[in-house]
């Protein structure tokens, strides 16, 4: 099948390449070069050479729509690409995973089914808390558009997007708590993040805003400061 996607990207080619081509030589019967990609790249950590970011996704998809904003923001990021979608299902990647083992999209859409709004590549069988268990998350999964809709209406550009979905499945109607996220096939590992690889290696961590508690947990910041540090 053709199938949409979509990824939030920052400026680090290596890592999307790796992506791509671990999620399309693993993920199977998709037709890659009549799908379609929307990627939001933010100018981070810099803006050097990020046209380049374009000239990779080229190399795995048909189409390729991108957004280059002027600044950083994650939250924004997720929404331009929920908004790019028009058909009825899509696959979000982020920048920062790879396939540990082969899927089949076919499969993945059985398990999403017509009622929940998700079907996910977990990163391990500990992943859903009892407490997460049914919530949306942005780990590489297979969407529901029609579902996603509703979240994306409830959304803003200046908290975590999915602090944001989390909580409006814990706090708002019945009818959203009916469509739930649901984790595919056995609870192993089938995504495994290599983000937080990357950033140890590079010597970058991303900073939060203080919290007058020092106590309490830092507060996620909407825009993405990447700086030195350990």
């Amino acid at each position: 099948m053709k199938l949409e996607f979509t990824t939030t990207a920052c400026n680090r080619p290596g890592v999307l390449e790796m992506t791509y081509r671990s999620y399309t030589s693993r993920l199977k019967n998709i037709d890659f070069s009549n799908s379609t990609l929307y990627i939001n790249v933010d100018p981070a950590p810099n803006s050097n050479n990020i046209l380049y970011i374009k000239t990779i996704a080229e190399k795995y998809f048909g189409t390729v729509i991108c957004n280059f904003p002027k600044e950083p923001n994650f939250a924004a990021a997720v929404l331009w690409c929920f908004n790019q979608v028009k058909e009825d299902m899509f696959f979000h990647l982020e920048d920062d995973w790879i396939l540990m083992r082969d899927v089949d999209i076919n499969k993945m859409v059985k398990s999403l089914g017509k009622n929940n709004i998700q079907c996910i590549l977990n990163k391990s069988s500990k992943y859903m808390s009892r407490k997460e268990a049914g919530e949306p998350a942005l780990m590489p999964s297979l969407f529901s558009k029609k579902y996603v809709d509703k979240y994306v209406a409830l959304m803003n550009n200046s908290k975590n997007p999915e602090a944001q979905m989390k909580y409006i499945f814990r706090k708002n109607t019945d009818e959203l708590r009916k469509h739930r996220s649901v984790l595919f096939g056995s609870r192993c590992e089938y995504s495994k993040d290599i983000g937080r690889q990357w950033l140890r290696k590079n010597g970058l961590r991303r900073e939060y805003e203080k919290t007058s508690n020092s106590n309490s947990k830092r507060k996620w910041s909407p825009w993405v400061t990447w700086v030195r540090g350990r």
